[in-house]
């Protein structure tokens, strides 16, 4: 019996080729684009994964309330761990980690390496974390000062084939340090990645060799992990923890709080964290969008294959006839059909695995990961194959298989059809769906382009265009003046400033209290360090007072202020009044003197509101040069300032980025969704194109007699070619009334996730809907075109 079913199946494939063509081209563009987008969900859950103790480490962040929003930052300072494992039995163990981007050079026998990725962090560093050490005992590789793990790569890079354990290297603020253990490179899946690991030992005052109190006081933001004991309440923990933690840092009238934020959800579900431990972050949101977008794709697919096969079900009704004369009984029927369904399934899922291997270069391209499809992966997804192919073969096979056992064999033998009932209204109903949701995906994308578009080129509040921005050096900061004199020199450069902050890191680390008379509260805003050229650099904008001075001794108390905390100090809008009246930073142990308020300006993504800002002038901490070159020839300008580099720095290779590219990756997440969208929004019109083309065949072919016998009465082709499409038009306008409201619905959703966010227009609704039906349009007119030119006595002589 199942050979006959299959001989039955392979007939019925060669036999219509074409539908059978557009059933397995259907399908396969469904299954693919679910398989990609499943690697691609995949990939970002298996982020921070692989620690055996995962389940139970948290970070522990800062919350507080600004101006009637809550703001999350991913930092803590250096007593957070210590006071916790102290006070609560439930916290077993903690780490600290500070992360330093600047480039770090670490030297053996005259050779240097240069890393970005150095780490301080405790000793309990590989006790928490999984990162396998390869050389050295965990607890003790980081349990002194000046002691250090390297990474497989670096140690390689340094001493070659030679083990490094035990061997002595000159690094970091030019201390020599003891290799204790080699650690294996962190995995592309972690959101810790690192090439040095110092111990924390190293930076504690009187301990180490570079000592630095205000990370191991309240003060210092640093990030801590705590590991918690698998049998304590975590939600009751977790109210402790704040509660101690509140009570202890003294902000218990400064409405900060804590919260401990499992770590495996630390890279998905951190969009909103400011001062992440590593820019390196997925969007959970993003995720869920994708994963609906792919399950749309697969159901317009399916929804194909249901049309079709009940389209065509009048031309098997004597088969069906036949074999229930024959003795087949319903139950049988439903067995054969669902068969081919699976056989179309089968025959798509084998094509669409090939197809998702050839795409995967392209889908890494566009989300800039580095997915893989290998045979771990594969096995890890054959349950999931499976049951795409159960689904799909159930699901889409169902419904037809039950129209077409339900034929009474009396009524198929003598021809009688009802080719209006159940089957035809499902049809319709379906198609309704099928145009409906690509219309909300196309849609949905012209609202994610023009938000895009208006975050790419909203006003800023200073000019971000070829500022160029370059990471000091030990070197250049030592001779800073000098190596500024010899950059304004330059004919390309405009004018350049040495500062502690520069734009488009996403602000500074610096969050800090701002005490005025008459407030009760601190008022939390960001501080600025900054030059005297730094305002002229970035083309801001001072709307009342003066820049400030280095050369006016009074101006080392001044700062200037932005609009946001003008309005602020001086609710009345009086905000000149201001200028000459003092305010108190920090922790009120600083006094400073308003010398100027400038316009506001965003030094964040457009996901965040503006902030009080406070600047100042700073001649310690120096760690950035931002510099305004002359568009003529950026070229030569870059070229220019790389000689002039290199004559004060002989080590560090010169490294540089620009401001309007750091503000473009803010919205990195973004563009990746639109890129992702778009494909699949490609697919899902020629997925329902492909459906159309289908309906519009069985549709002529349907009404090829009555077309041929209306042609000899007289009849136009106008009015033949509306009787072949009217129905479609129908169905079309209403799936956009359905697909409309829908739209608005998830994009307004979408984009409330911005502070600053465009007006919903009308145009991305008049826009789909007009791709929609010339799409539409074009997919029909083909095969009508072909039946109106066709001679109707040749036609009714073969009907």
């Amino acid at each position: 019996m199942i050979f006959n079913y299959l001989k039955i199946i392979f007939r019925n494939l060669l036999k219509n080729k074409v539908f059978s063509l557009i059933n397995i081209g259907s399908l396969t563009i469904g299954i693919t684009s679910c398989l990609l987008i499943s690697l691609f969900i995949y990939y970002e859950f298996s982020f921070d994964g692989f620690h055996e103790k995962g389940d139970n480490i948290y970070q522990i962040n800062m919350k507080e309330v600004e101006e009637g929003r809550e703001v999350t930052y991913g930092l803590s300072s250096g007593l957070t761990g210590p006071t916790l494992i102290q006070n609560l039995p439930g916290v077993v163990d903690y780490v600290r980690m500070c992360n330093f981007f600047n480039p770090a050079i670490f030297n053996e026998s005259g050779e240097n390496v240069i890393t970005h990725q150095m780490i301080i962090a405790d000793s309990s560093f590989f006790k928490i974390f999984s990162f396998p050490l390869l050389n050295g005992d965990p607890s003790k590789v980081l349990s002194q000062p000046a002691s250090v793990v390297l990474s497989e790569s670096l140690a390689r890079k340094l001493f070659k084939e030679k083990n490094a354990v035990g061997e002595q290297i000159k690094g970091w603020e030019d201390q020599m340090y003891t290799v204790t253990g080699i650690a294996a490179d962190p995995p592309e899946n972690s959101t810790i990645k690192f090439d040095v690991l110092v111990s924390w030992e190293t930076i504690v005052p009187e301990n180490g060799v570079v000592p630095m109190a205000h990370f191991n006081g309240w003060g210092g933001n640093v990030f801590t992990f705590i590991e918690t004991d698998p049998k304590v309440n975590t939600q009751s923990l977790a109210e402790d923890v704040n509660n101690l933690l509140i009570q202890k840092s003294k902000h218990e009238e400064d409405g900060i709080s804590y919260e401990m934020q499992k770590y495996t959800d630390v890279y998905l579900h951190s969009a909103n964290v400011q001062f992440r431990f590593s820019s390196q972050a997925g969007n959970y949101q993003y995720v869920l969008i994708l994963s609906i977008v792919g399950l749309f794709v697969l159901l317009i697919s399916c929804i194909n294959y249901i049309n079709l096969q009940t389209a065509k079900s009048t031309k098997r009704a004597g088969e069906i006839g036949l074999r229930k004369v024959l003795g087949a009984n319903k139950q049988q029927l439903i067995i054969q059909f669902i068969g081919e369904t699976l056989a179309f399934t089968l025959i798509a899922v084998f094509i669409s695995v090939l197809l998702t291997d050839i795409a995967l270069p392209y889908l890494n391209n566009i989300t800039q990961k580095s997915i893989e499809l290998n045979w771990q992966i594969a096995i890890l997804f054959l349950p999931y194959l499976l049951l795409i192919i159960l689904v799909v073969s159930v699901g889409a096979g169902f419904f037809p298989a039950l129209v077409l056992s339900s034929y009474q064999p009396v009524q198929t033998l003598k021809n009688k059809i009802n080719k209006t009932g159940s089957g035809n209204v499902v049809r319709k109903i379906l198609t309704i769906i099928q145009l409906a949701i690509s219309v909300v995906i196309i849609g949905s994308t012209f609202f994610v382009y023009q938000q895009m578009q208006f975050m790419l080129n909203k006003e800023l509040g200073f000019d971000k265009n070829q500022v160029l921005v370059l990471p000091l050096t030990d070197v250049l900061i030592e001779k800073y003046e000098s190596f500024r004199n010899e950059l304004v020199k330059l004919p390309e450069v405009k004018q350049a400033s040495i500062a502690l902050d520069g734009l488009g890191d996403g602000g500074t680390s610096s969050v800090i209290d701002i005490t005025v008379p008459g407030f009760n509260d601190p008022i939390t805003g960001r501080f600025f360090g900054i030059d005297d050229y730094f305002l002229e650099t970035y083309g801001m904008e001072l709307l009342y007072g003066r820049n400030l001075s280095s050369t006016l001794a009074s101006d080392n108390e001044g700062v200037i202020i932005n609009e946001k905390l003008a309005h602020m100090l001086a609710p009345d809008g009086n905000v000149e009044k201001l200028l000459g009246e003092s305010i108190k930073l920090w922790d009120s142990s600083s006094t400073a003197v308003i010398t100027g308020i400038v316009k506001d300006f965003h030094f964040q993504s457009l996901h965040y509101e503006k902030e009080a800002i406070v600047m100042q002038l700073v001649t310690k901490y120096l760690s950035l040069a931002s510099i305004k070159i002359s568009s003529d020839n950026i070229p030569k300008a870059i070229a220019d300032i790389e000689q002039v580099y290199k004559k004060f720095e002989k080590v560090i290779p010169f490294e540089y980025s620009f401001v309007d590219d750091k503000f473009e990756a803010f919205y990195r997440s973004e563009k990746t969704l639109l890129r992702l969208v778009i494909t699949f929004s490609i697919l899902s019109i020629i997925v329902a194109c492909l459906g159309l083309y289908g309906l519009t065949l069985f549709s002529v072919e349907q009404k090829t007699k009555e077309i041929g016998i209306r042609k000899i009465l007289g009849a136009e082709k106008k009015d033949l070619a509306l009787l072949i499409n009217k129905q479609f038009f129908s169905l079309a306008i209403l799936a956009l009334v359905i697909a409309f409201p829908v739209t608005w619905l998830l994009s307004s959703s979408w984009l409330n996730n911005f502070v600053y966010k465009i007006e919903m227009s009308v145009w991305p609704y008049l826009l789909s809907a007009l791709i929609t039906l010339f799409v539409l349009f074009a997919t029909i007119m083909r095969e009508t075109l072909k039946a109106l030119a066709a001679n109707p006595v040749e036609t009714l002589r073969n009907s």
